[in-house]
């Protein structure tokens, strides 16, 4: 017989259990009102879904890390490129200083001036200013030679053509417009001026002897006596000047001669003295 403490117990759990059964049922009403219409996962769909993705998700990384790679190689491509630039403009600037110094010593300039051109017109200069003190006792001092600037023709090259000056009329005109006198003159002072430069660079020494081979049959009377006077001039400064001709004339201005004469049985030489 349970006493009346012991029976209020019992009635209030009693309650407290019908409380909870309610309760229940009422979330159980309320889970099947909002689960009514769904549709039960495809459990095992899910799953090949899941592996698929995590197969994916690696496969990401591994082409993220291979992508990093290559990256980076292209990177250190990238620097080896430039340097190479960097290298190859160093080169070209080089390269073009000395293509410039080629050019100028080849002759590729606006004057088409070598190098050796240039040496070679300033000795001309040299040959040309000592050829002018001897012509200025030649000819009444009338000519004087001096280089051509102009080339006769567009594509030649400037440097050692040659024009003669007519002091009396200060008019310049070619070197073979000269008649034959004037010609020989010319000539003989070009040769004589040749010789003084070549002697000059030469470490001092002298050229001791000079020959003239023909030429004189050009020269009137007057010319013939000119070119003779400094032919002697030279021979006073110790020098040894031959002259090989066939002008009767010159028998007279050269004491001593080989003179050499044509005969049926063959040439005979003999030495005289005037």
């Amino acid at each position: 017989m349970l006493t009346g403490a012991e029976q209020d117990v019992l009635a209030a759990r009693v309650e407290a259990h019908d409380a909870a059964i309610g309760a229940a049922r009422e979330a159980a009403a309320t889970a099947r009102a909002e689960a009514a219409g769904l549709v039960t996962p495809d459990l095992h769909g899910l799953a090949a879904a899941l592996a698929g993705a995590e197969a994916a998700a690696r496969e990401a990384a591994d082409a993220a890390a291979a992508a990093r790679h290559a990256l980076a190689e292209r990177d250190r491509l990238l620097e080896r490129i430039a340097a190479a630039e960097r290298d190859l403009d160093a080169a070209q600037a080089a390269h073009g200083i000395r293509r410039d110094l080629a050019d100028l010593a080849r002759g590729n300039n606006p004057k088409r001036l070598s190098l050796e051109g240039f040496v070679l017109r300033a000795l001309f200069d040299e040959a040309l200013a000592a050829a002018n003190r001897r012509l200025r006792g030649m000819l009444c001092g009338r000519y004087l030679i001096r280089r051509r600037e102009d080339p006769e023709r567009r594509n030649q090259a400037i440097g050692l053509d040659i024009e003669v000056l007519d002091q009396w009329n200060d008019q310049a005109r070619p070197a073979g417009t000269l008649s034959g006198g004037e010609g020989f003159c010319a000539s003989l002072a070009l040769a004589l001026g040749l010789a003084d430069t070549v002697q000059a660079h030469a470490g001092a020494r002298r050229i001791d002897s000079l020959f003239i081979d023909e030429g004189f049959g050009t020269l009137d009377a007057e010319a013939l006596e000119t070119a003779m006077e400094v032919l002697a001039g030279l021979h006073g400064q110790d020098r040894l000047v031959g002259v090989i001709s066939h002008v009767p004339a010159l028998r007279d201005w050269i004491p001593a001669r080989l003179e050499v004469t044509p005969g049926r049985r063959g040439s005979t030489a003999r030495f005289r003295l005037d």
